[in-house]
């Protein structure tokens, strides 16, 4: 597992995209309009709290950029690899079973926690930056009661314990970065392909998204049920329960045929 670590750490689309969600997290303080402003103070010239500025809760340009580039923040640093390695001739070596068996176990399970770490980096980013800039309040129900509704993902946690829900929301993040990761992976394995292995899990965000959209069923889509306020769904639960389902049967059809 350290081989696969060492290899992806020197990898210049871990550096690149590693630069890109410091950059995204950094982003809000223009984009709010916040430097230069201390205290920064709403639009009833209420004091706001740093809680009501967080990226995972204010719908803006912030957010619909790492709505829209997660499925690549989680799945270009690692996801090819395991295609990188069978066109090289690299797992042709891996003559014993066991050999294959545990090299894909570890690069399954190093590719979902790298995935998860990478995309909660622009949360954390973002809410270290606020900190310098926006008082740590306690939140005013009246004036940020529209950022979590009472239909949604645990309001009542998010009004009393904003902390504690921001490390919940960055906990489904992470679940959701490792799982895309991990199907990244899985794609790299089965189709040979690097370029497949980034681009099939992309597209299936993004066209199951446009479909639950058009169907008027917003509450039903992974992207707003793991990075939106939305509460969690079967749909969610179904797709990283299959996702992992998936990967041990890689792990076991791989070590099966071995046909590699």
């Amino acid at each position: 597992m350290r081989a696969i670590l060492y290899r992806v750490l020197r990898r210049r689309q871990f550096i690149y995209m590693l630069a890109f969600m410091v950059v995204l997290g950094l982003s809000c303080l223009f984009t709010y309009g916040i430097i230069g402003q201390y205290p920064w103070k709403g639009g009833y010239d209420e004091p706001t709290s740093l809680y009501s500025l967080h990226m995972l809760v204010i719908p803006a340009v912030t957010l619909i950029t790492f709505k829209f580039s997660f499925s690549l923040l989680a799945t270009i640093p690692i996801g090819d690899i395991l295609a990188e390695d069978r066109q090289s001739g690299y797992m042709k070596s891996m003559v014993s079973h066991i050999t294959l068996k545990k090299y894909l176990i570890n690069h399954f399970l190093l590719a979902f926690l790298i995935g998860g770490c990478l995309v909660v980096i622009p949360v954390l980013v973002n809410f270290i930056s606020l900190l310098f800039f926006i008082p740590v309040t306690p939140l005013h129900r009246f004036y940020s009661m529209f950022l979590v509704p009472s239909d949604e993902f645990m309001p009542h946690l998010y009004y009393d314990h904003p902390g504690i829900y921001l490390l919940v929301r960055s906990a489904f993040l992470f679940l959701y970065g490792g799982c895309l990761s991990l199907f990244a992976s899985i794609c790299a394995y089965l189709t040979h392909n690097r370029y497949l292995a980034i681009l099939i899990p992309m597209f299936f965000v993004l066209v199951s998204d446009m479909l639950i959209s058009v169907l008027r069923a917003a509450k039903y889509s992974l992207s707003d049920q793991f990075i939106g306020t939305e509460n969690l769904q079967l749909t969610g639960v179904l797709f990283v329960v299959t996702i992992l389902l998936f990967a041990v049967m890689t792990v076991i059809y791989g070590v099966k045929k071995n046909e590699i």
